[in-house]
């Protein structure tokens, strides 16, 4: 008795369909607020963002005055800054990467914020800059750089600001 033909065309699947798979969706929450304190960082930086936050699915994570937190809902978040402009940047990044993103995040909630590493920005060095805290853009690029998603590649990550990686996130979504 003879096996059917398999019609090969019907079960296989394109390499993009592959790689879409296997994709995982983040979002760069960029945000330029009207308080004096986004005021300041706009102009020490140079920049439109004074703040940035990363979404993985419902979940928010951010550096901000009171440490790194995480949000279970972009509602909640969003409540926050309510009075911000807010631009969302979706990237791409592979399974593996985004299991360890989570790790990477996760592990640093309930570290504080990195104030002195904010004058350090401002007289351009990094003596101020201190280990396990973090601001916004230094804590999305150390977990970025943590998973080898290195859209801002050899760059000191409390060097980094909001719209270096906005920039940055721009330019790699285009190419995807």
């Amino acid at each position: 008795m003879d096996a059917e033909p398999v019609n090969m065309m019907m079960t296989a699947q394109s390499d993009e369909e592959i790689i879409e798979k296997k994709k995982k969706r983040i979002y760069l929450y960029m945000c330029s607020g009207h308080s004096l304190i986004a005021y300041l960082i706009r102009f020490i930086t140079y920049s439109f963002w004074h703040h940035v936050a990363i979404g993985i699915e419902d979940e928010i994570f951010e550096a901000d005055w009171d440490g790194v937190v995480k949000y279970k809902s972009f509602d909640i978040w969003q409540r926050k800054r309510i009075n911000d402009h807010i631009n969302i940047i979706q990237l791409d990044i592979t399974e593996e990467q985004y299991i360890a993103l989570l790790k990477s995040l996760d592990k640093k909630l309930g570290s504080p914020y990195d104030y002195w590493a904010l004058l350090g920005y401002l007289f351009r060095t990094k003596r101020l800059n201190q280990p396990n805290k973090y601001f916004c853009s230094e804590l999305i690029n150390t977990c970025f750089r943590e998973i080898d998603f290195n859209i801002i590649p050899k760059r000191l990550d409390w060097r980094v600001t909001p719209a270096q990686l906005a920039i940055a996130a721009y330019a790699y979504s285009g190419e995807n």
